[in-house]
């Protein structure tokens, strides 16, 4: 078999979208340009996480630690992976408690990325206070 008969083999194995993704492959290597995967994604974002947090701030306050009311919790500064659990958790109903229902409301219209970009800009605020 030559060269031209094993890239069409290959090509026929491969399927359409194969043989399209192994193309810019090839292509991409020849020009020395990086593919990314179509499914990668972006790195959390602060400045996404801080346009987001106009959610949290009429209860948690716009610093993070001044709450609407003293047993609203003091967010600024916390863990970003406790933050990204807890969001994950009200949003599927995992969490309960005495401001569940509400965290879950608030939680249920936030996708992934933007639970990840509020738990960037979230530990990154003062909790000095």
């Amino acid at each position: 078999m030559n060269t031209m008969q094993k890239a069409q083999a290959k090509t026929f194995a491969l399927g359409r979208s194969g043989t399209i993704f192994f193309c810019l492959v090839v292509a991409s290597a020849y020009v020395g340009v990086k593919v990314v995967a179509a499914n990668s994604v972006a790195p959390p974002s602060q400045d996404q996480g801080q346009l987001k947090f106009g959610v949290c701030a009429p209860c948690h306050g716009g610093d993070g630690r001044s709450g609407a009311l003293p047993e609203y919790p003091k967010i600024a500064g916390q863990n970003r992976k406790y933050i990204v659990n807890a969001l994950q958790a009200y949003k599927n109903g995992r969490r309960t408690g005495t401001y569940a229902a509400l965290m879950a409301e608030t939680a249920k219209n936030l996708s992934d990325a933007d639970i990840e970009n509020l738990a960037v800009y979230i530990s990154g605020l003062d909790d000095s206070k």
